[in-house]
């Protein structure tokens, strides 16, 4: 088996609501603000994606082939441009990030 790990560090948009987080399209559970969750996965390649109502993340392709931890993080943008961001183009507020290969 291996493991997803997601770290969300802090962000004042949507800070006080949980990120919904997703692999390979299906909801595996939420990471909250300043808080890391595990996911156990397969030995396979994953896609990844977080999301809030309606924004949700591009997919980020995590290759766990040979098992092992892909360390993540669940980004948004500079709260300013992610107000704006939110409506414009949903799947650009949250993002997720490889911290470490």
């Amino acid at each position: 088996m291996a493991t997803i790990e997601i770290y969300r560090p802090f962000g004042y948009f949507g800070c006080a609501r949980n990120l919904k987080v997703w692999v390979d399209g299906i909801l595996v559970g939420n990471v909250h603000t300043k808080r890391t969750e595990l996911f156990k996965v397969s030995d396979a390649v994953h896609s990844v994606q977080v999301s809030m109502d309606w924004c949700k993340s591009v997919p980020m392709k995590v290759d766990l082939s040979n098992g092992g931890t892909s360390v993540l993080a669940a980004k948004t943008l500079w709260f300013p441009a992610s107000l704006f961001i939110a409506f414009i183009r949903p799947s650009r507020a949250f993002f997720v990030v490889s911290t470490r290969a």
